[in-house]
């Protein structure tokens, strides 16, 4: 009766296998269809490691490296360094230029003024005025050589300057001898300075010829006031003026752009060069030679 009973327990068991081992496909599918979701289950495990890295790794597409249109070389932003360069450097030099001819001309201008009669002759008149002077002032001073504290005193000073100068001379010149000895001049001086000014107030002969200097100072710098007015209202230089002017202008401008170019280039050469590092992951034997930072290997299986 017991082996009865397990026989048709076993039979029943076989049957509940049979059973499930033919439900199995229809819940588990097929061979293929199952490596598959066991891959997708555990990608990193099953996958090849150049297409899991060429999967995970992100796509940069780098708007200054134009490889459909342009071919594998940068884009025109980073192209248009050399013009601004040089367009930047003739500005610049332009400008130099138009300066060099602005002082020229206005230099040849004030001499052709200068050399005019009327202009020669008053320069001369003042010379004379002032020769006539500085004799007349010599000979109104020549009553001081006969006064001993005069004498004393100019003596002082000369040795007083030789002491100054010596002290600025030293290595480490004490500043407080140096305005010590400097006080004491200024005091032996401005002794000498009130009688030297007595002395020439008293002089009539050194007051005229002063009078007489200053006169034909002041008709020289009416003549110089009026050549300056001349060229600051001439046409041409008034035209060459503004010429500067805009020179200018464009070299700021040109210089501004180039600037402003040098900058979005680097950035731009940064991100190609970004793209071009990552590139090198998906893409064996590549990498951004061309920009001068990176070299192929032939013996490495990722190309550096």
């Amino acid at each position: 009766m017991l082996r009865k009973v397990c026989f048709g327990l076993g039979m029943m068991l076989a049957s509940v296998s049979a059973l499930c081992v033919a439900a199995e496909p229809s819940r588990l599918g097929s061979g293929p269809a199952t490596e598959q979701a066991a891959r997708e289950a555990n990608p990193r495990e099953e996958r090849p490691r150049d297409e899991r890295q060429r999967d995970e790794r992100p796509r940069v597409v780098s708007p200054y490296w134009d490889r459909a249109a342009e071919g594998d070389s940068p884009a025109a932003d980073i192209r248009a360094i050399p013009p601004a360069k040089a367009a930047a450097v003739q500005a610049r030099w332009v400008h130099n230029q138009l300066l060099t001819d602005l002082n020229i001309a206005t230099r040849m201008l004030s001499m052709d003024l200068e050399s005019k009669p009327e202009y020669r002759k008053t320069v001369a008149e003042e010379n004379a005025a002032y020769d006539a002077m500085q004799s007349a002032r010599g000979n109104a001073l020549s009553g001081l050589r006969n006064n001993d504290a005069y004498v004393a005193g100019e003596q002082l000073r000369g040795q007083l300057s030789t002491q100054i100068r010596d002290l600025h001379e030293e290595t480490k010149p004490d500043e407080y001898r140096i305005a010590a000895i400097a006080r004491l001049k200024l005091a032996y001086v401005a002794d000498n300075r009130k009688l030297e000014a007595d002395a020439l107030s008293r002089d009539s002969a050194y007051q005229d010829s002063r009078r007489n200097y200053l006169a034909a100072a002041q008709r020289v710098g009416e003549l110089r006031q009026a050549n300056a007015l001349t060229v600051a209202m001439d046409t041409d230089l008034t035209q060459l003026r503004r010429s500067v002017a805009q020179s200018r202008i464009d070299k700021l401008v040109t210089s501004a752009y180039l600037s402003s170019s040098v900058r979005a280039r680097n950035l731009a050469i940064n991100y190609a060069a970004y793209d071009r590092s990552i590139d090198r992951y998906h893409t064996p034997y590549s990498g951004w030679y061309d920009l001068g930072g990176y070299y192929p290997s032939a013996g490495s299986r990722y190309g550096y």
